[in-house]
């Protein structure tokens, strides 16, 4: 539901007590992929369910690190202002989510 950015149907899952903590393969959780779909709303929806924003997938991102480095700054800012995430993890190249930003080069 979140890979299709189907807000109602996480909302119904979530209500049903469905798990927000799963990862697939890549161990990546429903916040990682709202964060790389830049999906405001439904990562939003996660972290009021207590998404978890400190869960890395298999090259240590966290869904900061994610939604940085597909320049979605208004994603970057909600789990900024929403959450208690920790920014100074770096990620497997050894990079942190400012690392990410500053080269990229995006507001």
């Amino acid at each position: 539901a979140v890979a299709q950015g189907d807000a109602a149907s996480v909302r119904q899952l979530l209500d049903w007590r469905a798990a927000h903590r799963v990862q697939d393969l890549q161990l990546r959780t429903p916040l990682h992929l709202a964060a790389r779909r830049g999906d405001e709303g439904i990562a939003r929806l996660l972290l009021a369910f207590q998404a978890d924003v400190t869960v890395r997938d298999t090259q240590q991102r966290t869904p900061l690190h994610v939604a940085t480095r597909a320049g979605h700054a208004a994603l970057v800012r909600a789990l900024v202002q929403a959450s208690a995430v920790p920014c100074e993890l770096p990620d497997e190249e050894g990079c942190t989510a400012l690392h990410t930003a500053a080269r990229s080069r995006a507001p």
